[in-house]
């Protein structure tokens, strides 16, 4: 890549920067607050800042990625009162972190892309402890990628420990050890929402809100369903249930004797499980269990001096805890050593971006189709790149939870 070619990225990208800035020295001058409109116009130009800064990332590393997003963050926002290139930012920078924060819930204009930066999707969810498990992401160690979507790692296809006593002089034995490398790639996880009418945002302070937090909670699903379940095939990732040489726990008596015995599958490797994860309708059946005088078994509660295997209060099985994933099939489960067997690569964390520019079919009522432009409609993004792996097969075991299953 030519510098002239990057260079003149690099004007692109302060041409976005320049007008944003330019609509806010606007709004100081008129000594009023910017309109929805105007927000909307900088979250375009924010996007456009950020596209090209990523896009001289791939083929410069003079500067990093989290230094050129810092610059870029401090032009809007002001941050040390400086523009990135030694200019005051003036007076706009207050206002606009006072308006973004009070209409949207948050104060950065340009939002880090890439990997360098950025908080991940399971830096949004409750901090593993004590408490119970949200997410399965909670559970799944991550790695962010810089500069490429590519990841190499290794997994575990033998563990044989052979070590013993041995006399002086004479022959050790060997263990047997085999990994396999592979390499892999983050997958582009992404939905649109349908084109809604700019008046609409306008007239509607919350329904911006709203239109970020559902693509973004369709797009936490789909990265759930392909971890938990993702077939391989396309570009779907090979999710835990179908990674080959996973342990299966077979339903032995009821529910309860099955999900011990997973714990002691693991055990007998030793390897310390993690936690298990379970269709919402799967943990109703646990919660509803009852003793053979009709009382549920829930809590710490005692029956007749047996401690009671289920903790209701903070979602715990065994004494481990659960996570409920839509993306489970009912009537199965899983037990994993989560930490240690698999992990999650993290390119792009998911961002939302908006356009106008998409293009409408001819319908019986436009013969010629239309641009969400002409109609003055928006369209959303929610887009991130994500990548996951089983290192070692057998520290997940997939239960079987009903007789038959």
């Amino acid at each position: 890549m030519s510098k002239e070619q990057i260079d003149g990225w690099r004007k692109c990208r302060d041409q976005a920067i320049e007008q944003a800035k330019g609509i806010y020295d606007q709004v100081i001058a008129e000594k009023r607050s910017p309109t929805d409109d105007e927000l909307l116009r900088i979250e375009q130009f924010k996007a456009q800042a950020r596209e090209w800064s990523e896009k001289i990332h791939q083929y410069v590393d003079d500067v990093s990625l989290r230094d050129q997003l810092e610059a870029l963050n401090a032009a809007f926002m002001g941050e040390d009162g400086m523009k990135a290139d030694g200019i005051s930012a003036g007076p706009w920078a207050k206002s606009f972190e006072e308006n973004v924060h009070r209409r949207y819930g948050r104060k950065a204009l340009i939002e880090p892309v890439g990997a360098v930066g950025v908080p991940a999707v399971s830096a949004t969810l409750t901090p593993l402890g004590d408490d119970r498990v949200e997410s399965i992401l909670q559970l799944i160690p991550f790695t962010r990628l810089g500069g490429t979507d590519a990841f190499t790692y290794l997994r575990e296809t033998v563990r044989d420990h052979r070590a013993a006593p041995v006399a002086v002089g004479e022959k050790k034995p060997t263990s047997v050890y085999t990994v396999e490398r592979i390499e892999d790639r983050t997958r582009t996880i992404a939905h649109l929402s349908e084109p809604i009418p700019r008046q609409y945002l306008s007239d509607i302070p919350l329904l911006r809100q709203y239109v970020d937090a559902v693509l973004r909670e369709g797009y936490v699903l789909e990265l759930e369903y392909q971890i938990v379940d993702g077939p391989g095939t396309g570009e779907n990732m090979t999710g835990l249930l179908n990674t080959e040489g996973i342990l299966i726990q077979a339903f032995d008596t009821d529910p309860l004797t099955t999900t011990r015995r997973a714990i002691t599958a693991l055990e007998r490797q030793n390897l310390v499980p993690g936690a298990y994860v379970f269709h919402p309708a799967q943990w109703e059946l646990f919660e509803l269990l009852s003793s053979a005088e009709g009382r549920f078994l829930l809590g710490d509660a005692r029956d007749g001096g047996r401690v009671i295997p289920i903790d209701r209060a903070r979602r715990r099985l065994w004494g481990l805890p659960v996570a409920l994933s839509l993306a489970m099939p009912e009537g199965t489960g899983l037990l994993a050593d989560f930490a240690g067997s698999t992990r999650r690569w993290e390119r792009e964390t998911v961002r939302v971006d908006w356009s106008e520019s998409s293009y409408n079919p001819p319908t019986a009522y436009d013969e010629t189709g239309s641009s969400d432009f002409e109609r003055n409609l928006i369209r959303f993004r929610a887009e991130g790149r994500e990548g996951f792996a089983v290192l070692r097969p057998g520290g997940v075991v997939a239960l079987e939870l009903a007789s038959g299953s």
